[in-house]
């Protein structure tokens, strides 16, 4: 069996108020082609993370668990920085008539 903690901060399973909601855990299994949707048992709950509790026999070579909020991998100062660097090249081309492609 596997037991996990996982931080809320990276992934969590909430309904539309807010309130816990069960996760869905996948198991690939030697032998199958897809995975297949497996029990599990919350041990803990608090304001920091989740405890699971997952069985696992012989042959299981991948568990995925899947949440409802995941917290993405660039935040939001990245998108403003992306923001910035194509309004500048928009305006930097405007002014100087820059062209990607050449004429012919």
């Amino acid at each position: 069996a596997l037991d996990i903690q996982i931080p809320r901060s990276s992934i969590d399973s909430l309904d539309e108020s807010g309130f816990d909601e069960n996760f869905i855990v996948l198991i690939y299994t030697n032998g199958e082609l897809y995975p297949i949707q497996t029990e599990y048992n919350e041990i803990e709950t608090n304001s920091e993370s989740r405890s699971l509790y997952i069985p696992i026999k012989d042959g299981d070579y991948k568990i995925q668990v899947i949440g409802t909020h995941v917290v993405p991998e660039f935040g939001t100062i990245a998108a403003i920085i992306l923001a910035v660097a194509i309004t500048s090249i928009i305006v930097l081309s405007a002014k100087t008539r820059l062209n990607i492609i050449p004429k012919l």
